[in-house]
């Protein structure tokens, strides 16, 4: 779990407030979200190291029941995002938070879907969030993420870092040098275009009918 995502964890509110985990897989995330304060539930397709077994698509739980949902590198997979968007809409109480990320550039792997910021942010929005933030992965760029999984997959860790870095910092200064000449060469847009994967904060609303203002363009690109 990366610290970025971690700071934007909500506060857990009252004797008992309870966080599901979607997707979980053998529970990896069950004991830093307790020691944020939440009472833990984990769900999977198919993984017996969970805790519940069940459809992100149709969760078995009743409305309005946790305060957090997460959910990391499972929208991509499912058949029907949208409804798994629903479903941890239906299942947060108002206000209850959102959380997790979504694949983008990162090699294809298996995955049903890869969203850009303003497919990611769509899909929330329609599925009745307000959107708090979409972050690019800084730590999982396109170049790594096919280095290290489609042009040379199984390659030792230490050896996939030496042979990044020469592009990496190629990149970097190509970017940095852009500046100078087009302003839209900005280190928001290079992250835009070279990530791996985003993390998306959103909320369910409070009061029925509050939803965020302007268009889904700016929604998306003025949450950094």
């Amino acid at each position: 779990m990366p610290a970025e995502l971690v700071e934007y964890f909500p506060k857990p509110k009252g004797h008992t407030p309870m966080m599901l985990d979607v997707g979980c897989g053998p529970m990896l995330h069950r004991e830093l979200c307790e020691a944020q304060g939440f009472r833990y539930a984990g769900l999977d397709y198919s993984d017996p190291e969970a805790m519940f077994l069940g459809d992100a698509q149709a969760l078995p739980f009743k409305s309005d029941t946790f305060q957090f949902v997460l959910s990391i590198a499972v929208m991509q997979e499912v058949e029907h995002p949208q409804l798994m968007v629903q479903e941890a809409h239906r299942v947060l109480v108002p206000g209850g938070a959102f959380v997790g990320g979504v694949a983008y550039l990162e090699a294809y792997r298996g995955t049903r879907f890869h969203f850009t910021h303003l497919g990611l942010n769509s899909l929330l929005y329609e599925g009745g969030f307000i959107v708090d933030a979409i972050i690019p992965n800084h730590g999982w760029t396109a170049p790594g993420s096919l280095l290290k999984n489609a042009l040379f997959p199984f390659v030792p860790q230490p050896v996939a870092a030496a042979m990044i870095s020469p592009i990496v910092a190629a990149h970097r200064i190509w970017w940095w040098v852009g500046r100078f000449v087009n302003p839209k060469a900005t280190e928001i847009n290079r992250l835009l275009l070279n990530a791996g994967s985003f993390y998306f904060v959103a909320h369910k609303p409070d009061v029925s009918g509050d939803r965020a203002g302007g268009t889904t363009e700016n929604a998306a690109l003025g949450v950094y």
